[in-house]
């Protein structure tokens, strides 16, 4: 695939660039925490600025060096023979440099010739360290410069290149050394250091080397994740959520992924991501694109839960459940993005904010289409588990209607499988609408009943403009969803019936199997309640199952709108 990026030059004109994508990731990237570590390109040039500066003084040094061979005690013949081969590395260096300082080079392009220069530069730094002593030459000190520079400056995977080959070809030259393939330490003629006189000897020291190379590659990372991981994290978001604010300008605007969809402005953003509109170039199609944060690119249960939601859609295809068009799960830059229906309305949490309770004849509707949403995902085996307002989309139809839309279904689960993610994220969810069996972190009773108590409980919100469980922290609030009732929707609102408290009562009954059978169930009795027509057999199952468990007086707390447009 391929990726177009439009810069802007220092001129304010445009550079359009083009590059192949790829697998950039390594083996033992996934060893480590991740982190935001985007390099951008004004910082490439400043590392070949500082780059061609090192070489030149490099380069400068082994001439000025020359003159005094024989004063500081080295081998002539090896020295004439090292200073051209070193200079013509440092000269390929400056080059490559010189590119990177100068040159009008892509992002992709900057960092392939950063990890030229990092080969280069530790394996110049292996010889060095031969020729002047393996183990206890002074070019030890630089490849520890090196690793240092390249983990605080640059990203794991260039850091960790410039570890594992200084490590690995210091190795090679002890063992060449030991099996008489080299000789040790020939710049020093007649006898060379004492610590080259014996295997046992050299090899101490070159676990002593080991250790200090490894325990400075630790600490530097280890300094960059407090550095990095919780500022760029929280940095990152602040700034998505202030360019939401300030003209809809995001990070990506403008930019275009495989040369098939243009990304427009910024809809919103929340904690895995940011949402655009985005436009597919040749059919002109106006759609929704998800790109993940780039600080999660790297977090593989992020990453799948990214590539199960679309997988998981895909499969359902309800009118009543958000449509995926396309995903692309390996770009350049190690941005996944999510291709997704446009839709222009509000979600069901911004709808309640803005105008309070909705009316019973939209209740009844809003709960209709979700039931049927529901239901489709249900028959597929398939369980939301976070269904909340925030991810119940309204969107205008032409003909005046609201058509409901369920989003985001990247925390739920497969059949009756636990899945290691599952197992994981058994809890994952917003914790105001779950159920008591989800609270509890029962993975394994996690089904299709769990979503009709969250229906039930996002049915109460709907209609009350309040959540139905409040408390000060969350495992207060756990607690209450596992063993008390909420207030009954008839103190919070006038109009609302017993008929429909005691309806919203069984689907959000404590045991799973005393809720309703199935959403459009629940939904059937709703309807009826509303209209008056509910079977009088349903006031006394409600009582039974609310009885001895009364609903507590709660702060009047409105319905607030935390998640953003298409936003997850």
């Amino acid at each position: 695939m391929r990726e177009t990026r439009v810069d802007v030059d220092e001129g304010g004109g445009e550079k359009i660039s083009r590059t192949r994508s790829g697998r950039t990731g390594m083996w033992w990237s996934s060893l480590v925490p991740k982190f935001d570590e985007t390099i951008s390109p004004e910082f490439y040039k400043l590392s070949g600025k500082l780059r061609a500066i090192g070489n030149l003084l490099f380069i400068a040094s082994n001439l000025a060096l020359a003159p005094r061979v024989d004063a500081l005690g080295f081998d002539p013949h090896v020295h004439v023979r090292a200073v051209p081969l070193f200079i013509t590395v440092h000269l390929i260096d400056l080059t490559l440099a010189l590119l990177l300082w100068r040159g009008s080079l892509t992002r992709v392009r900057m960092r392939r010739i950063t990890y030229a220069c990092v080969v280069l530069e530790s394996l110049a730094t292996i010889a060095a360290s031969w020729v002047y002593g393996s183990v206890n030459s002074p070019f030890i000190g630089v490849a520890l410069v090196f690793i240092l520079i390249y983990r605080l400056s640059f990203d794991y995977r260039i850091g960790v290149t410039a570890f594992v080959l200084i490590i690995a070809g210091y190795w090679g030259v002890v063992i060449a050394e030991l099996t008489h393939v080299l000789p040790p330490q020939p710049i020093a003629p007649g006898v060379v250091d004492g610590v080259y006189g014996s295997s046992v000897r050299e090899i101490g020291a070159m676990i002593n080397l080991t250790v200090v190379i490894t325990l400075t590659f630790v600490v530097a990372h280890w300094a960059v994740a407090r550095m990095r991981h919780k500022d760029v994290a929280i940095r990152m978001l602040r700034e998505s959520l202030y360019a939401a604010e300030q003209g809809k300008i995001g990070r990506h605007t403008g930019r275009t992924l495989r040369d098939t969809y243009t990304l427009g402005v910024l809809l919103g953003a929340g904690g895995m991501g940011e949402v655009y509109t985005g436009t597919h170039m040749r059919t002109q199609r106006k759609v929704a694109i998800k790109m993940l944060h780039p600080h999660l690119v790297e977090d593989r249960q992020v990453l799948t839960r990214f590539r199960r939601e679309a997988e998981i859609i895909g499969k359902l295809g309800s009118e009543h459940i958000i449509e995926v068009i396309d995903i692309d799960s390996d770009t350049e830059d190690g941005q996944p993005f999510l291709v997704l229906e446009l839709m222009l309305g509000e979600s069901l949490a911004q709808r309640i904010a803005r105008r309070g309770p909705l009316s019973l004849t939209e209740l009844a509707d809003v709960v209709d289409q979700l039931a049927r949403g529901l239901d489709v995902a249900h028959r597929a085996e398939i369980v939301h588990r976070d269904l909340k307002p925030e991810n119940v989309f309204l969107n205008p139809r032409a003909d005046g209607g609201t058509a409901v839309k369920i989003l985001d279904f990247g925390v739920s689960k497969i059949g009756g499988a636990v899945t290691a993610i599952t197992q994981e994220i058994a809890i994952l969810g917003t914790p105001d609408y779950m159920s008591p069996e989800q609270a509890t972190g029962h993975a394994d009773d996690v089904k299709a009943a769990s979503d009709l108590f969250s229906l039930g409980a996002l049915t109460y919100a709907a209609a009350t403009g309040h959540r139905p469980f409040e408390a000060s922290s969350v495992p207060a609030l756990l607690r209450k969803i596992c063993d008390e009732e909420p207030v009954p929707i008839t103190e919070l609102r006038a109009e609302m019936s017993p008929a429909i408290a005691n309806v919203i009562a069984i689907a959000m009954a404590k045991r799973a199997s005393e809720r309703y059978a199935s959403a459009t169930d629940f939904s059937r009795d709703l309807r009826a309640a509303i209209t008056g027509t509910l079977d009088a057999a349903i006031a006394e199952r409600a009582n039974k199952l609310t009885r001895g468990r009364p609903g507590k007086r709660m702060p009047r707390h409105d319905i607030d709108t935390t998640g953003a447009t298409h936003a997850g």
